[in-house]
This record gives C-alpha cells, structure tokens and sequence, in this order.
C-alpha cells in the first residue's frame, strides 16, 4: 500500500512538472510570436492556439469520456461563456499583447499574481477565508513582483515596458475574476468538460472579433510568414495548451493535491530559466530577488489556506484556477 502511494504521488509529481514546464514554455513562445520577428496580433495568436488546443482536447474527451463533455447543463454553459470570455479571451489576448512591450520573465511573474488576485477577490465577495499568515504571503508576493517590474530601479523605468507589465497585470486580473465565476459550476468531476467547452467558445469569440477587425480594417489580417512561425502556432495549440492540460488534469487524478500544487510553483522558476538560457534575458540581483519573494509568497498563500476549508472544496477551486493558463 505504501508503494503503490508512493508511486501515485511520484506519477502526479512528474505529470504536474510537465504541465508547469510547458506552460512555462508559453511565456517563451509569446514573446517570440509577439515580438519583433513577427507581425501577428494578440487575437490571432489567441484563436489559434485555443481552436487547435481546444479541438485536440474535444476530439480526446469525445472518445475518452463522451458523458463527462456533456454532462453540462444550460445554465452552467451559460456560466462558462462568461467565464471563457474573461478567463481566455481577455485573459490571452492582454498576455499576448503585454509581451510586446515588456519580457517574458516580467510577464511569467506578474501572472504569478494572479492566485493572490484570486484570493483578494474572493475575500471581498466573501467566496473564499483569508488568514493573517495568507495575507503576509500575499504582501510578499506583491514586493517581489515590484521589484522585478522594477529591478530596483525605482523611479527610473521605461514607460514603455510598464505599459507592458500592466497589460500583463489587466491579464491576471481577468483571469482571477474567471476563477471567482467558475467555481459556481466546476468540479472535479466536469473540471475538464469545463475547460474543453471554456477553450472552444473562447475560439468562437476570437474568431468573431477577428472578423469584424478584418471587416473594420481590411488590411489588419496578417497570416504568418513563414514555415517557422505556422510551426509556432502548431506547438502553442498543441504542446503548452492541449497537453499541457492534459498532463495538469493526469496530475489531479493521480497525485495529492500538496504535491501537486507544490510541483506547480515551479512554473514561473522554469519560465524564468528559459528566458535566460534560450531568450538571454538578463536577471539582476533585485530581479533575482523578485523572483524568489514571489514564488515564496504565492507558495505560501496556498499552504496557508484556511484550515476550514475542506478537501473537496480545494480540489476544485484549483480545477478552476488552472483552467486558464
């Protein structure tokens, strides 16, 4: 019995790894998309990546689990169109957007917020417990946030990458207003249905705003330009989307839901790798710093959630939280 444990709680640690490395590579593929090299908007980057990675996901669930993809009511349909529309379509296309002025390791960290987001609004809307040790956690994530905004640098920053970082923080924010919405109707159980449907109607939205851009400004449509950058969009769809999830929701229903979380920490670490090996982004004390006061703070607010809570009611909040990254 204490192997076959041990062995779950290894398999849900490596399947929560490998969701938060290539949601990581996200962040690296963002920045490529939506820098200099090409000439792609946020909106069309965000529709590809959630119709392929969503009709990957649908075609999956269809065969695996045709019950669970329909098992959803009008009402809570209804709910997570709500949902997708802040958690993915505002959410991706404000990410997208941001890391045109500001870098990948900025953006991966200010998305960091976005639980301590979470959990401020639910202390308002009284939807979730907020303890005095949370909130020390929650203040520590901030300050290591802001001094990775400003790499110590206080006054002296470019307006340019602020605006950027609060394009980025508009991000967050709408992807933690998503979360509050979303634990009205998922569960563990339809967790996965909800995220399937929420990426699919996300795409018809982006697909809609896409052609009513297109219709506005008829020479605002730019396909890719090269076999590289259709290549891009194929591993933004498929890897840090469809398989990503896939492995996030592998973890859930084989490992603890502590070592899972606890595995999951390691995202913003990895992205912040990437970018210095593979981008070459520079990383000053302070920012190093920020770094570490952020991921230590966000651990914290999660370790630290009000013993009241039961198990059950997590579980499925952090169904709900990973939905949108």
């Amino acid at each position: 019995m204490i192997r076959l444990r041990f062995g779950r709680e290894a398999a849900g640690a490596f399947y929560s790894f490998l969701a938060a490395f290539f949601w990581a590579t996200y962040y690296i593929a963002g920045e490529y998309m939506i820098g200099k090299r090409t000439h792609m908007d946020p909106v069309s980057l965000a529709f590809c990546r959630f119709s392929l990675g969503g009709l990957i996901l649908f075609v999956y669930l269809f065969f695996k689990s045709r019950k669970e993809l329909f098992s959803l009511t009008r009402k809570e349909l209804l709910v997570i169109a709500v949902q997708s529309e802040f958690m993915l379509v505002i959410m991706s296309s404000f990410l997208f957007w941001g890391q045109h002025y500001t870098s990948s390791i900025n953006a991966a960290l200010i998305m960091t917020l976005a639980p301590i987001l979470t959990l401020t609004m639910g202390a308002v809307t009284r939807t979730e417990k907020v303890g005095f040790l949370q909130t020390v956690s929650m203040i520590v994530a901030t300050l290591g946030c802001i001094l990775v905004v400003t790499d110590g640098k206080g006054g002296n920053f470019s307006l340019s990458t602020w605006r950027g970082d609060l394009l980025v923080l508009i991000s967050a924010t709408s992807w933690s207003a998503a979360t509050i919405i979303g634990k009205r109707v998922t569960t563990r159980k339809n967790a996965f249905a909800v995220t399937v449907w929420s990426m699919l109607i996300a795409a018809l939205s982006l697909g809609i705003a896409g052609a009513v851009k297109y219709i506005i400004v008829p020479n605002s449509m730019c396909l890719p330009e090269s076999p590289l950058v259709w290549g891009y969009l194929l591993y933004l769809g498929v890897i840090p989307t469809a398989i990503a999830f896939y492995a996030w929701y592998k973890a859930l229903g084989t490992g603890s839901l502590n070592i899972v979380n606890a595995v999951q920490n390691t995202e913003s670490l990895l992205a912040v790798g990437l970018a210095f090996f593979l981008l070459h982004s520079p990383i000053g004390w302070y920012k190093a710093l920020g770094i570490v006061l952020a991921v230590a703070g966000v651990a914290g607010a999660a370790k630290f959630r009000k013993k009241e809570d039961s198990a059950k009611k997590t579980h499925s909040a952090s169904a709900a939280e990973k939905t949108a990254v």
